[in-house]
C-alpha cells in the first residue's frame, strides 16, 4: 500500500515536471524560440494570454491522449500565442 502511494506520488511529480507552464520563463523562451518581439506591453499581455489558454488546452488534451481517450498528441508551435483571427490575418 505504501509503495503504491510513493509510487504514485512520484509519478504526479514527473507528469508535473514534464508538463509545460505558463510562467514568464516559458513565455520568454516561446518569444526567442519562435521570433516573436511585441514592443507594445498591452499586446505582449494579449499574446501571452492567449498562450497560457492555449498550454492549458494542449495539457488538458495531451492528459487525454496519455489515457487514450484521444488519437492524437498536441504540442507548442509559432501559432500558440495566436487567436484565429491572428492567424486568420497572417494566412492572408
Amino acid at each position: 500500500m505504501k509503495f503504491t502511494l510513493v509510487l504514485l506520488l512520484v509519478a504526479a511529480f514527473v507528469g508535473c515536471a514534464l508538463s509545460w507552464s505558463c510562467t514568464d520563463a516559458s513565455w520568454a523562451e516561446y518569444k526567442a524560440t519562435y521570433n516573436k518581439n511585441y514592443p507594445d506591453p498591452a499586446e505582449d499581455l494579449r499574446h501571452h494570454d492567449i498562450y497560457c489558454e492555449k498550454l492549458a488546452a494542449i495539457e488538458e488534451h495531451n492528459a487525454k491522449y496519455q489515457k487514450g481517450e484521444v488519437t492524437w498528441e498536441m504540442g507548442v508551435n509559432q501559432f500558440t500565442d495566436m487567436s484565429s483571427e491572428d492567424i486568420a490575418g497572417w494566412m492572408r
